[in-house]
């Protein structure tokens, strides 16, 4: 049987073996043509229209209790259909599209008896004049024009054209894609809204957002009325359980709730999944917490943390790092790397403290020259070694050198150009955004710009660092994550350079010697992340050790 010949009744008379025949053609349609989310129409069928008919005969399947083996991809996306269908009592997507006035646009006048020696083409729209739209007249204006080469003349007439015509568009009514309610918020729920949304980005920062974990519904949904994790931000999954391996959602039907639920209770026992962010990872602690792997203790002021950084990888030691005021509010001790305790986590602490206090003390930097306790003395140009006398409360990196304009640096930073500690990155802003083409562009690293420990890299450690990163591209394209946490994203690479001279990008000048990058964002969470301008910038994490 063809795909447009299936209805209930044809179903009805087929055999058992025919049906899952059909359904097998069904399913590989759907993964040639519509495995993409965004494809609408494919091989002179619409997805609507393709998902209806499966939907026809997966009901077929159902009623005779026809065993599916395995639930593919096309059958989550019409299970979605029927969830919502059997709340509502409607499939808005199986309602079609609908022709409203037929005939809207037409042309009409003289152009239909000489059309080579006419000058204007009079152009008939279907509706009042006080309903004028100007965008849809140029959109109409340029497409006969592109073909025709002639003026037009737009005439509004509810009636129509009262003589002959050339029929050019029919106003058509398009159903939406899914069954879903639209609630508009309030003010006040706007403002809860935001808030939550904005704690969710800071989970996403968490270990636990890219572990398997329990589903924690959110108050507010996504867009598009799917609920949302607190946790990771990502839609309700089947199963209620994020980053589970893939096979893992096929184990049971995906309404079977009772099945699903045993099975979380295992993996909680067993300690594979997650309960919740509010015994771990929560971000706003104000006292210290330990849970059965983490401890937490806050050691900073209430701040917004912009970035999860790692202190100790062996030892399993983070902090959640405020970058506007450059100051760490809390330590993450993972207990399965090391059998820590509150009273180790603590001392571990203590310590650190005793160590930078006492390199104040002496009047020493890491891996510096004498300084006491007001800083460095002397600001010096990294670049062409000309010394300044250093200005007590203002950084040497915000003075540029007076010959060659330069950031300096104090003269205690002078051997340790790329020193850190463990991890440390610079971030910049998104210069260039192409809405249309979904580009963004921006600095990754500039040459002498201190990182979030202080540090700086030159022109040629730059290009060392970009040459590595697009070696590693060309054989693992996954490279790219968002706040340098969790899962690792292919954007491909539009534009990458360093440039030898100062250029102009986006209205801002690229300085020579910076790594300038150009991507092209699909995933559609990020894009609306940049467009929001939750993502501002790149940056460049990475690892070195100090050079004295």
């Amino acid at each position: 049987m063809r795909i447009e010949n299936i209805t209930s009744e044809s179903l009805e008379g087929m055999s058992d073996a025919e049906l899952r025949y059909l359904r097998s053609r069904c399913l590989n349609i759907y993964d040639r043509y519509f495995a993409e989310s965004d494809v609408q129409k494919a091989v002179g069928m619409d997805r609507r229209w393709f998902l209806t008919k499966y939907l026809l005969l997966r009901s077929e399947m159902e009623n005779r209790s026809i065993k599916l083996f395995r639930e593919r991809p096309l059958d989550v996306e019409v299970h979605n259909r029927i969830f919502k269908a059997s709340i509502w009592k409607l499939d808005v997507p199986a309602m079609g599209d609908m022709i409203a006035i037929p005939n809207y646009v037409s042309v009409c006048g003289e152009f239909i008896q000489s059309p080579v020696s006419v000058e204007k083409i009079d152009v008939i729209i279907r509706t009042a004049k006080e309903h004028r739209n100007e965008a849809f007249e140029e959109k109409i204006s340029t497409l006969i024009k592109e073909q025709t080469n002639k003026e037009l003349s737009i005439i509004y007439e509810p009636k129509g054209p009262g003589r002959a015509f050339i029929p050019l568009f029919d106003l058509v009514l398009k159903s939406h894609d899914e069954t879903r309610k639209v609630k508009k918020l309030t003010a006040t729920e706007r403002i809860e809204c935001d808030a939550e949304t904005a704690r969710i980005r800071e989970n996403e920062k968490l270990p636990l957002a890219g572990e398997p974990h329990e589903f924690k519904a959110a108050k507010f949904t996504h867009p598009n009325g799917h609920p949302r994790c607190l946790i990771c931000g990502d839609e309700e999954p089947v199963g209620k359980a994020c980053n589970m391996p893939e096979a893992w959602y096929e184990k049971f039907k995906w309404d079977d709730e009772e099945a699903w639920t045993e099975e979380r209770k295992k993996l909680k026992a067993s300690g594979k999944l997650k309960k919740s962010l509010a015994s771990d990872y929560s971000v706003a602690i104000k006292k210290p917490e330990e849970s059965e792997t983490m401890i937490r203790i806050p050691v900073g002021p209430d701040c917004e943390v912009t970035a999860t950084i790692t202190i100790d990888k062996a030892q399993g030691i983070q902090a959640l790092y405020c970058g506007k005021i450059k100051k760490i509010r809390t330590y993450l001790f993972d207990k399965k790397k090391k059998a820590w305790t509150m009273v180790s986590a603590r001392a571990w602490i203590k310590e650190q403290s005793a160590k930078a206090e006492k390199a104040l003390g002496e009047g020493r930097g890491i891996g510096g020259e004498r300084q006491g306790v007001g800083g460095a003395e002397i600001c010096v140009c990294p670049k062409c070694g000309h010394e300044e006398k250093h200005e007590r409360n203002v950084p040497c990196a915000k003075v540029k050198c007076p010959k060659c304009g330069t950031p300096m640096i104090g003269k205690a930073q002078k051997k340790k150009m790329l020193a850190k500690t463990e991890k440390g990155t610079t971030t910049f802003k998104i210069i260039k955004v192409d809405k249309a083409k979904r580009l963004a562009g921006g600095i990754v690293y500039e040459p002498e710009t201190e990182d979030t420990q202080g540090d700086l890299a030159s022109k040629e450690e730059i290009e060392k660092m970009m040459h590595g990163f697009m070696k590693r591209y060309a054989t693992d394209s996954k490279r790219i994550k968002i706040n340098h946490q969790g899962k690792r994203y292919h954007f491909p690479i539009i534009e990458a350079c360093i440039p030898e001279k100062d250029i102009v990008k986006g209205g801002e000048t690229i300085p020579a010697g910076a790594f300038w990058l150009m991507i092209h964002i699909s995933n559609d969470k990020i894009w609306d992340m940049v467009m929001n301008r939750e993502l501002e910038g790149f940056s460049m994490g990475g690892h070195s050790k100090a050079r004295a």
